[in-house]
């Protein structure tokens, strides 16, 4: 069984995580937890480019490139 989980930080996530832990699997299974970032959501209206997101966008795009 392949279980794809959405987590975002909230209590309902972590309880999402906790419910999946606790499934009884009949055979091996693989869960992915996935978390995605609206990087334009971040963004100010003042500042187009602010350096802390600038500096996210660059860690994620190192880390999309290591899959």
């Amino acid at each position: 069984m392949q279980i794809v989980l959405a987590v975002d930080g909230s209590k309902y996530g972590q309880w999402g995580i906790a419910w999946a832990a606790r499934l009884p699997f009949a055979t091996s299974s693989k869960i992915v937890a996935v978390h995605v970032v609206d990087a334009n959501a971040l963004r100010s209206p003042v500042s187009l480019v602010q350096p802390i997101l600038v500096a996210h966008t660059q860690m994620l795009a190192r880390e999309i490139k290591k899959l």
